[in-house]
This record gives structure tokens, sequence and C-alpha cells, in this order.
């Protein structure tokens, strides 16, 4: 045996002994299966609950609601984006692909005001200042100043916006409103108890479109723990990432309607964002990017919580340190968000995330065994649009 594949069966053989040389049930080598980390952690004694998220019958299942499209699929094969992954694909699409209201009068190009068949409280609710309408081919902003309501089921527009010209509209001509949000959400059931400690992890991808100068959109809640109680949830803050980086990794906290003291512990000094923050993580473009939470979810007094955060190239960064959360019962759910407050829409195109991977232990002793990496595994292939069709018109001859 030479000299570098002894040392390397000696480094394989350290990393599956325990100190009493009991064997563990896998190592924090490096992946080469981008799915490997998962399907080793399914096996893990302390394994809990487990979503791979590479299913579209879980994309059906766990989506918020069935009276929507979908915004959250698994079909790879039928993925038309230039770098699809094998996961789950999360796609903002700068319009609602949903009408949401027609012209209840016609609209002259000089027109300033809108009216619609919608009704006046479905207006207020939808039409906020500074979001968009297209109608036809052409933009219009939204213009409502602070508390103004909308009456007459009309609404002020500035028109011809993003390069598009003012245009006559017809009585019936669909209106189309922006968004910068995810329109259906995935919902997937956890369910903790006290009594115990819980660790999650799960992946995330982030196409370069998302960046702060082609979208506008400064933070993302992008993903949450808790419903219909939240307590926590991970932002991605795209106005703090410089260049062509995607975001810092930042967080929130809820009180739910309790006192700061019930919510929180001595040690947050702030929830919005949650602070103190000991690691500054940047997300790039195009890199998996792992996220770990760890909870202690006591019967009494605070429950610490613990974040890391890393990525294709980065070993774990502690983002936070046994920080004093109150969780409010149970963390009912972990959500994909993918929430703003934005409503600025820049003509920006389509959105499109991928995440993959959920998986939550139980009672697992030391949360820094699992501190691996994420793998990039093997690009999926561009679908070719330009494959040759079914033949017609074909006799077959017997």
């Amino acid at each position: 045996m030479n000299r570098v594949t002894g040392s390397f069966v000696i480094l394989l053989l350290t990393a599956f002994l325990t100190a009493d040389s009991g064997f563990v049930t896998w190592t924090v080598a490096a992946a080469t299966d981008a799915h490997e980390y998962f399907n080793t952690l399914v096996k893990d004694p302390d394994h809990w609950k487990s979503y791979s998220l590479r299913s579209q019958a879980q994309m059906l299942e766990y989506r918020h609601t069935a009276g929507r499209p979908m915004y959250v699929t698994y079909d790879p094969a039928n993925d038309t984006y230039p770098r699809r992954q094998d996961a789950a694909k999360v796609t903002v699409p700068d319009f609602d692909p949903e009408a949401f209201a027609q012209l209840a009068q016609p609209l002259a190009p000089g027109d300033t005001r809108v009216v619609l068949t919608a009704t006046n409280a479905q207006m207020t609710a939808r039409l906020a200042n500074r979001r968009s309408l297209r109608v036809g081919t052409e933009v219009m902003t939204i213009v409502r100043g602070p508390g103004e309501s909308i009456t007459d089921q009309s609404v002020r527009v500035t028109r011809a916006q993003h390069g598009t010209s003012p245009q006559a509209h017809g009585v019936g001509t669909s209106a189309y409103v922006s968004s910068n949000i995810l329109l259906n959400q995935l919902r997937l059931p956890v369910g903790t108890a006290d009594g115990n400690s819980y660790l999650f992890t799960w992946d995330a991808w982030y196409g370069p479109e998302f960046d702060f100068d082609n979208t506008g959109i400064g933070n993302y809640k992008t993903f949450l723990f808790g419903a219909p109680l939240y307590f926590f949830q991970v932002d991605s803050v795209f106005s703090d990432a410089p260049g062509t980086d995607i975001a810092r990794v930042g967080a929130r906290g809820s009180r739910n309607g309790r006192s700061w003291s019930e919510a929180y512990g001595p040690n947050i000094t702030s929830d919005s964002p949650v602070a103190p923050r000991i690691g500054n993580f940047i997300v790039r473009p195009g890199k998996w990017t792992r996220y770990w939470v760890h909870i202690e979810q006591n019967a009494s007094g605070y429950d610490p919580l613990t974040m890391w955060v890393a990525d294709e190239d980065r070993d774990a960064m502690k983002i936070f340190d046994r920080l004093q959360f109150n969780v409010p019962g149970t963390i009912e759910q972990f959500t994909l968000e993918f929430n703003t407050s934005s409503n600025e829409l820049l003509p920006r195109g389509t959105l499109v995330a991928y995440v993959r991977n959920f998986v939550a232990l139980r009672n697992s002793n030391d949360p820094t065994r699992i501190l691996q990496r994420p793998g990039a595994g093997t690009p999926l292939p561009p679908i070719d649009d330009d494959r040759p069709g079914a033949p017609k018109n074909l006799r077959i001859v017997r």
C-alpha cells in the first residue's frame, strides 16, 4: 500500500470511528452526490422528519392553497430555466398570470384613472401604491397617497411605464397586477413539542436575477418557522449584498401580540432584524447554500436558538448563538415564504430559486457534527427546444 492510499484509508476510518471505537452512521467528508447528505441524515438515529422536495406529489400535498396555480414545482424534465437544478423550483413572476379584473370603462391614452370590475375592498387590498398594472401591453404604476381609500372602483395611475406606450383599451380588457412575492407558498408540517431539541437543515439556490440592482427588492422573508403563530423567520437581505452577490442572511422575530419579555429573553436586543448577530454570511448566485437552525424547546423558560450557514465553497458560519426566544407552543410548519413588503416593480422578469432536502433531527446531542458544506451535484443539461418533434403524416406499413 503506498503512502497516499494508506493515509486516505486512515482518514476514512477515523471519520467513521467514535471516541469509544464504535462506528457512527456517517462522515463529515465532502459529499460528491448532491443528495448524499440528505440520504445519510434520513438514516441517522436522530432523524425525526424529512422532505426531499424532489417530488411533485410533495409539492401538491403541501402547497398553501389548491385554489391557485403551483409556483413551487418539481419537474426537472420540463424545466426550461437555463441553470435548472434537481430540486423544488420556486418562481416569482413579475405579474400574477391570473387576471385581477377587467376594465369596467374604456381607457383612452390620456386617462389617468382606471375603473375596474373588482370591488372597492378587493382593489384596496391589492392595489397598493407603486404596484403596477398591465393592461394589454401597457404597464401603469398605481398612485395612492397615504391613507387614500379606493372609491367608485377606480384608481389613479401613471401611464406608459417601463418602456411601454400609452394605448386605448376597451371595456372588458383584462388587468394584471404586479407581484414581488411567491403566489402559492409551500408549507411543510413539523409539529414540535416542549422538552425536545430540534435541528433543522435545508438547502437553497438563487438565480442571478435576484440581484438588488435588477429587482429593487430589499428583503425577502424567505423561510418561516411557525404558522399561524410564527416566532422566527430567515431573511434574505438583498440590499445588503455588494456587487453581484445576492443577499446577506438575516432573521426576524415575531411577538404575536405578546410582550417583549414574553417573547424574548435578555440576550435579544432587536427582533427586526434579529440581533445580536455574530456572523455575516453573504449568499452568492448560482451556489447552493445550506442553513441549519437548532432550537432547544424547553417546557418553561426561554428556548435558545442557534443558526449556521454554509455554501459550496465556505464552511459553516455561526450567525446567531443561543438567542433566547420563546416558542409559542409548537412550531407547526416550515414555510417556503419568499415574501416582501416591496411594491415597486422593476422590469426584472421571473425570479427563480431552488430549495431541496429539508431534514429535522430531534434530540441530537452535537449539532456541529452535521455542519457539512452542500454539494453542487451535476448541473442538469438545458432542455433543447430545437429538438425534432414527432413525425407527422406517418403511415405504418405492415
